[in-house]
């Protein structure tokens, strides 16, 4: 273990939603809930025997290095359940297999605390042995992707360790060109402080999150996961932000017409922080030609007017709104 300074992530027992709201989604503040999970089905059903038997056939894409970017090779679960168990695993790791590859899985476990207006709700599934390891990342790709993440823990113990967004100053991103630019190219269980000595004054926050408890990672936390024992855990992650959450559904209206007809509203740009905020995300270079799309043509007719006045009269751009959405 380094020389950096940890803290334990705060634990509750019989949180209310109203009580998570307010004291940890609302202000983005991690928390242990330590008895949420004790009527969910994968609680007494799960493990990866039961894996095998019931989802032997589906075909599993298997991750080994600290980014779980690339996938290293594919197996069957069962084939892959089967190394695992006998320890020949070599460090596989099924990560974030999407629950849309087993819709069944829905009915095992519930979503909890997740704002109900929200309908762009993501679960997947990390099965795996012990010693997986996530190096510290965030799970926002761009300026408006910032997903909350309630992290169920089911079978084995797994070590989180988190640093607040106010800290990203001292994070060492990587850069693009590197790939996966949302990692800290710091190693926190052995820091080469020489390369990055900013790191040194990072504060971690830290927890062992057991089976039957949920660890709430808000958005734009940076995050690394280890696990002590072979695992289950399931990730539900959703939008911090209704600005995006209103875009996306908006994008799958084009294959499902019965999907709401929202549109970005003035209060939603307020939400995210102000039209300069947005017009600034517009224009980032995180951000594709496409997604700049989506989201500007979710917006209602008032705010996609004042974002484009905004961007064609702001100082730092002498670019139009059409040059920022490629048109």
């Amino acid at each position: 273990m380094s020389d950096l300074s940890f803290s334990p992530i705060k634990r509750v027992s019989r949180l209310t939603y109203d009580e998570f709201v307010r004291f940890y989604d609302q202000p983005q503040l991690p928390v242990v809930i330590t008895d949420a999970t004790s009527e969910w089905p994968a609680m007494k059903k799960w493990s990866h025997q039961w894996f095998k038997e019931q989802h032997g056939c589906v075909e599993a894409e298997l991750s080994i290095e600290k980014t779980h970017t690339t996938r290293a090779t594919s197996m069957t679960m069962a084939q892959y359940i089967d190394l695992v168990l006998t320890g020949r695993d070599r460090g596989l790791y099924l990560d974030q297999l999407s629950f849309d590859r087993i819709p069944s899985l829905v009915g095992d476990v519930a979503t909890p605390y997740v704002n109900p207006n929200r309908r762009n709700v993501m679960l997947n599934l990390w099965l795996g042995p012990a010693g997986t390891f996530i190096s510290l990342h965030k799970d926002n790709h761009s300026p408006f992707d910032h997903m909350n993440n309630i992290f169920a823990q089911i079978r084995g113990r797994k070590q989180v360790v988190l640093v607040s967004p106010q800290q990203d100053c001292l994070m060492y991103p990587k850069p693009k060109e590197q790939g996966a630019y949302w990692h800290s190219q710091v190693d926190w269980e052995h820091p080469d402080f020489d390369r990055f000595p900013l790191f040194r004054d990072v504060k971690c926050e830290e927890a062992i999150v057991q089976p039957g408890e949920l660890l709430f990672i808000p958005g734009n936390y940076w995050h690394s996961v280890r696990a002590l024992d072979q695992s289950i855990s399931v990730s539900c992650w959703w939008y911090v932000h209704r600005i995006v959450d209103v875009a996306v559904t908006s994008a799958k209206r084009a294959h499902d017409p019965s999907l709401p007809n929202d549109q970005i509203t003035l209060a939603d740009v307020e939400e995210f922080g102000g039209i300069p905020r947005v017009a600034a995300a517009l224009e980032s270079d995180d951000l594709s030609t496409e997604e700049r799309h989506v989201i500007f043509s979710a917006m209602d007719r008032g705010v996609s007017a004042m974002i484009s006045k905004h961007i064609e009269n702001s100082p730092r751009s002498s670019r139009d709104i059409h040059h920022v959405l490629g048109t």
